[in-house]
């Protein structure tokens, strides 16, 4: 069960904090703060479903056309 989700451009990436937490200090427990159930982010869609599929598949797909030069 998800309890948190990542909001880009009207999109939403449901994400469950424990498992983000192994790869991410960010969203450990105890890390001193608070992480908010809804985060909004500002990039695009794709960037956040790479992160989601990294973290879930431990796969990052990069290639000439998603990443900025």
């Amino acid at each position: 069960m998800d309890n948190c989700k990542f909001v880009c451009d009207g999109l939403e990436f449901p994400f469950r904090r424990e498992k983000f937490g192994e790869c991410f200090e960010f969203f450990r427990a105890g890390a001193g703060f608070e992480v908010a159930d809804t985060i909004e982010v500002d990039c695009s869609p794709a960037a956040v479903g790479f992160v989601v599929d990294f973290v879930y598949g431990s796969k990052l797909s990069i290639m000439h056309n998603t990443v900025d030069e």
